[in-house]
Parts: structure tokens; sequence; C-alpha cells
């Protein structure tokens, strides 16, 4: 798996030099705080709640980002604009579905990454 298929790896290093020691524990506090946000999406689809994965998708693409976890950040963008401005009856649920699933589908990847790359 490569590291320049997940993240942008030119990000990743100036993120890395400028955090320093604290990279580890930024990287830890991602990873744990995506594993128990990623139920809390999945619960608000299965709810069909528009509002709620939208905001949970709006700022998982925003932490994704923070650890330059560009591909992970692209999914959750997909899936936020898709539900912007509609209520649940105009949702195509199996739709947000394969885009919730895809997210699931990185954030494995994405994991996967770290655990080989920087522990």
């Amino acid at each position: 798996m490569k590291l320049q298929d997940h993240f942008d790896s030119e990000s990743l290093d100036i993120l890395r030099d400028v955090m320093d020691d604290e990279f580890d524990d930024l990287i830890t506090l991602f990873v744990n705080d995506s594993e128990s946000r990623l139920p809390k999406m999945n619960a608000a689809w299965v709810q069909q709640d528009v509002a709620g994965l939208g905001n949970l998708s709006h700022s998982f693409k925003g932490a994704s980002g923070n650890v330059c976890a560009a591909a992970l950040s692209h999914c959750n963008k997909e899936l936020e604009d898709f539900l912007r401005d509609k209520e649940a009856d105009d949702v195509d649920w199996t739709e947000a579905r394969q885009l919730l699933a895809a997210i699931n589908q990185e954030f494995a990847a994405v994991k996967e990454c770290i655990q080989r790359h920087f522990h």
C-alpha cells in the first residue's frame, strides 16, 4: 500500500517536521477520533439524518485534511456536497450509502498506511 495513494506526501512531510515529537500524538488522536466518528456516520445514515451525516462528513473532511489524508478528505467532501441543501425525502439513500462505504474503505486504507509507515 503506497502512502502517496492516500496522503499528500509533500504536505505530510512538512507537517511531520513542524509537529516534530507531537506528530505521533496527532496521528493517534486522528485514528481514535475517526474510529468513534464512523459509527456515528453509519448511524446517521440508518436514521436518514441528513444534517447529522452532513455535519459529520464536514468535520471528518477537515480532520482528514489536517493530517494530509487527501483521498479521505475528498471522499468526505463528496458526501458533504451530495447532502448539501437536501431534506431526507430528497436524498438517494442508496447513493449516500455508497459514498459512506467509500469513506469507510478509505479510512481502513489510511489506518493501514499509518500502521505501516508511522508506528
